[in-house]
């Protein structure tokens, strides 16, 4: 009885390690949603529907949702993560304290992402153009799969899978520009405009799906952009410590291991505010060490 017990939990524990992932999330919001269908449509007609007379009763509805043009805000809180399924079949993965806002037309599929970081997974469609907005950034894709991610300095669009075409404003005024994405690329674009591609690590383009947060030569303002979507109050920075990179891998729920590990490793010192907040500070007399941690 011991061993067996010990073996179920076991496998309670493992569950429970991917409870929370956003695919389960996806799952567990479609097993819902499909219990509230039956129990409306055993309070309508107190009678069992077949399956084929429930495809029909629902097609309707779909197309309805698809081409209606209405608005749809899809939004996380502090720490919570999320997986939204389009009518489109498109699917939308919300990282922490994201916002996007959804809206499909006959003619094309418009998205903003307003704050935070998302993974979108495209259903192909060539007539209809599957857009993302962020700041003055223009993501267009048929069929593919990609993150947008939107910081203080720059936006970026990392492409896992397919082909994208990305419309970024320029330096200076000058007309916008377009860049083609491959998979396994990365557009960064500054505020001022500048835009850079780069190859990315998928490992730490993935990271955040499962609670991880990834640094490798990281500017630590970015990596503090990513760790205070985690946070109620955000630990600040002095601006005498912005040439400073990290490196490193953190659990999502555990941001102060990122101060001591910061605070360890450069010179820098820890300060609590009168508010609560923390504020990382060099050291009076010291310069902060260059290399990563």
């Amino acid at each position: 009885n011991l061993t067996a017990f010990e073996h179920v939990g076991a496998a309670l524990q493992e569950f429970e390690a991917f409870s929370g992932s956003p695919r389960m999330q996806l799952v567990q919001d479609a097993a819902l949603g499909r219990a509230r269908r039956t129990q409306r449509r055993r309070r309508r007609r107190r009678v069992a529907i077949g399956l084929a007379g429930a495809a029909a009763v629902l097609l309707p509805i779909v197309v309805g949702a698809l081409y209606s043009g209405r608005t749809s805000i899809y939004s996380t809180g502090i720490g919570q993560r999320r997986a939204a399924a389009m009518a489109d079949g498109s699917r939308i993965w919300l990282d922490s304290m994201t916002t996007v806002r959804v809206h499909y037309t006959q003619h094309a599929r418009v998205l903003v992402l307003q704050r935070g970081r998302a993974r979108f997974d495209v259903a192909h469609n060539a007539a209809r153009p599957f857009m993302v907005s962020a700041r003055n950034e223009t993501v267009v894709a048929t069929g593919t799969s990609f993150d947008v991610e939107l910081l203080s300095s720059n936006v970026l669009v990392a492409l896992t899978e397919g082909s994208v075409m990305v419309t970024a404003a320029s330096e200076h005024g000058t007309p916008a520009q377009s860049v083609s994405l491959e998979a396994g690329q990365e557009l960064i674009v500054s505020q001022q405009g500048r835009v850079q591609i780069a190859d990315i690590d998928r490992q730490q383009v993935n990271a955040w799906q499962t609670g991880k947060l990834l640094f490798f030569n990281e500017p630590i303002g970015e990596a503090l952009d990513r760790v205070n979507r985690y946070r109620r109050q955000p630990i600040l920075l002095d601006p005498a410590l912005s040439n400073l990179r990290v490196s490193g891998v953190f659990n999502t729920d555990e941001s102060d291991t990122f101060v001591r590990a910061v605070s360890q490793y450069f010179q820098v010192i820890t300060r609590i505010l009168p508010n609560g907040q923390i504020l990382l500070q060099r050291r009076a007399g010291g310069e902060p060490r260059p290399g990563g941690g």
